[in-house]
């Protein structure tokens, strides 16, 4: 092969490592070692799986279902799945393919040309759906409590009947009953046999009850359907908090100020006032464009009688604020400055600065997988996004991403919306029946089509004094601090934080700044410069010179050498990508050092996860089978990990993939599989064998 910048040629004919590859060590790249190059590696350093099968024993696993001990070049197969290298790896060699196309062309193939266009752009799969498994027969839970009195129940009374069409309990240890005394499923525990006699009677600890905080109370937050129920019916009636109405008041009589008259004008027109809150009819996004001024100020007119024109310099690629430049330049436009006077609500003061702060991920950022990063290290957590009007509207998913457990250090909740009138009656509720909230987080950065589409995330980058509003009058309805965490801008060429900072530094207790613009999402590198641009910003614009907003920067944290490099100049580092592939990365920070981490560790890792999901969503069949599915989203990052010991050059880097390679042992090769087949597999190890009719599509 042709030798230029992008390629580098190993020596003795090995497999070439391209632009944007890990460097793995040439001993375990499955090319060299199918060349005949190298011998399987299992015997450099054979992991001691026997600790793994003794830690499987404690959570109820047959050692069965854990690898065994292999010797190179032996093929028998086990009830784990053996990895032959001439099998099943080969489906994770299909990167080798290009060989043939780089040397036919004499330069290297990036993978990602070989990818249609169609399902380049997308980059996840948006109609996807899960299978809820649950038991043929539902057997009535008041009817176990003898608390029944239906007279015609739906649900069965045969508890013979129940239990002889059960599937087969997953082992003989419970979580629940041996971490709290009591088991809540009783005999639809999928460990049922752990607390259960021949009667069905169930076995309580009460020594060990009397000494641990009951599981219930560990989660705070908890909103009771009824009372969602009841929320969303008191919605259709409007707001009774006075001081909703008096926010909305003001933000009339403030966007009626920034509004010429129309003699001065030309076409603009007078803006129309601000939404009522109506839960059964979709939200209306006007049309007003908003623009930056050179001097920071804001500007907000609306376009009429220029749609055609606004649609063809939408095509452009460039923002609305050139168009309101380039169409109101010979009109008389200078706007009186209008804000907000709405005195806000004396806040709880949190100390945010110099921790390790865990970003909202929607999907992921679950309870399970923030009490998991939490046990790593993480100072700060959030809830996943939270979208503001189908709160009000009860959604039952909505309200458990305001769950906190009592191990989370400082917990705040992430809101989306665009209505001012939506927005301030979710925080009104949230006021009344949440009070274990830390911070509420306004999003501003969420690229989704989605949210944007709704005027929502990123597109408030575009609506600077709707984006203003916003945070003033959440800063004034809730005692809670207000946070706030932004996309560089929404094209990538014109960033615009760095002029929304001193309008926003008033109503604020933090900022929160992802390093990539809505346009890139997760591609190219986070800009840390013009990150740490932004942070002198709002130093210098703080009026509080001993005590600033803390601003966070986030964007490409996989290792504690990026944050090293990273955390000078920012007052705190936000965690995302790199918590999910590796959630240990705290403890790494807080260390400093690098952990070379073993594949039984990262099974103890998985299992604390399953263990923490059996909590969340319960052990009968419908919560295992949730927790399998949660814990396959997980692996869906996990997989990406490369071992330190295997890589010839530290760090790992966030956008870079490694050729097909083995590990140091079957576990290890294992966790680094693409393949759902294989993640499925090992979500067995740690919640038993998934349903036959169990599918599972990545995001």
């Amino acid at each position: 092969m042709k030798q230029n910048e992008e390629t580098e040629i190993l020596n003795n004919g090995e497999l070439e490592i391209r632009a944007g590859d890990a460097k793995i060590k040439s001993q375990y790249i499955l090319a060299n070692i199918k060349n005949g190059l190298y011998p399987y590696p299992y015997d450099i350093k054979l992991e001691t799986l026997e600790d793994s099968r003794d830690a499987a024993n404690l959570s109820g696993i047959s050692n069965n279902s854990l690898p065994q001990k292999r010797s190179i070049n032996q093929n028998d197969d086990n009830e784990f799945g053996s990895i032959d290298v001439n099998s099943e790896l080969e489906l994770n060699a299909k990167r080798l393919k290009q060989d043939d196309l780089n040397e036919s062309k004499n330069e290297p193939v990036s993978l990602q040309d070989q990818v249609p266009n169609s399902k380049r752009n997308r980059g996840m799969n948006v109609n996807r759906k899960f299978t809820h498994s649950k038991d043929v027969i539902s057997i009535c839970v008041k009817f176990l409590e003898n608390a029944c009195t239906f007279p015609n129940c739906k649900f069965s009374h045969n508890i013979d009947e129940y239990m002889a069409q059960k599937s087969e309990d997953i082992g003989p240890v419970c979580h629940m009953y041996e971490s709290y005394g009591k088991c809540p499923h009783g005999v639809k525990c999928r460990f049922a046999l752990a607390h259960t006699r021949e009667d069905y009677s169930q076995i309580v600890d009460e020594e060990k009850i009397k000494t641990v905080i009951p599981w219930e109370k560990t989660v705070l937050n908890v909103v009771e359907r009824s009372t969602q129920r009841e929320l969303a019916k008191k919605n259709k009636n409007g707001s009774s908090n006075p001081k909703i109405d008096e926010y909305l008041k003001e933000l009339a009589r403030v966007q009626k100020e920034r509004i010429p008259s129309r003699s001065n004008a030309g076409n603009i027109t007078k803006e129309t006032s601000v939404d009522t809150l109506e839960t059964s009819k979709p939200l209306k996004e006007d049309k007003t464009v908003d623009t930056i001024t050179e001097d920071g100020g804001n500007e907000e007119i609306k376009i009429e009688g220029k749609k055609k024109e606004f649609k063809e310099f939408q095509k452009s690629g460039l923002s609305t604020d050139n168009f309101v430049e380039q169409t109101s330049k010979n009109e008389k436009n200078s706007y009186p400055e209008s804000f907000i006077r709405l005195r806000p609500q004396e806040k709880k003061r949190i100390d945010l600065r110099d921790k390790l702060y865990l970003a909202p991920l929607t999907t992921v950022g679950n309870l399970p997988f923030r009490r998991l990063c939490t046990s790593f290290g993480a100072d700060i957590t959030c809830g996943e996004m939270t979208l503001a009007k189908n709160l009000l509207l009860g959604n039952s998913t909505e309200w458990t991403h305001l769950r906190r457990h009592n191990s989370e250090k400082i917990f705040g909740i992430q809101l989306a919306g665009s209505s001012p009138a939506i927005l301030a009656a979710a925080v009104d509720r949230i006021n009344s029946i949440a009070p274990s909230i830390d911070f509420i987080d306004l999003n501003v950065g969420c690229p989704i089509d989605l949210v944007v589409n709704s005027g929502a995330g990123s597109a408030l980058l575009d609506r600077p004094s709707k984006l203003t509003d916003l945070l003033a009058g959440l800063n004034y309805l809730t005692p809670t601090p207000i946070t706030v965490k932004l996309r560089t801008g929404f094209l990538s060429h014109k960033p615009v934080v760095h002029k929304l900072i001193p309008n926003l530094l008033p109503h604020v207790a933090a900022i929160a700044i992802h390093g990539r613009s809505r346009e890139q999402r997760y591609s190219r590198a986070a800009d840390w410069e013009y990150i740490r641009r932004c942070v002198r910003t709002a130093h210098e614009a703080s009026t509080d010179s001993e005590n600033p907003v803390a601003v966070f920067g986030n964007g490409d944290i996989l290792d504690y050498t990026d944050y090293i490099r990273s955390v000078d100049g920012v007052d705190g580092v936000m965690i995302g990508r790199g918590a999910l592939i590796k959630p240990w990365l705290f403890t790494e920070i807080k260390e400093r050092r690098v952990w070379d981490i073993s594949s039984r560790e990262r099974l103890d890792v998985l299992r604390d996860f399953a263990n923490f999901g059996i909590e969340q969503w319960g052990c009968d069949t419908m919560g295992v089978n949730t927790t399998r599915r949660f814990l396959l989203e997980q692996l869906s990052f996990m997989h990406r990990y490369i071992p330190v010991g295997l890589l010839e050059t530290l760090p790992q880097k966030m956008n870079e993939r490694p050729p097909a390679f083995v590990g140091r042992d079957e576990l290890e090769t294992l966790m680094a599989s693409p393949n759902v087949e294989n993640w499925i597999k090992l979500s067995e190890l740690v919640l038993g064998k998934a349903p036959d009719d169990f599918t599972f599509v990545p995001k």
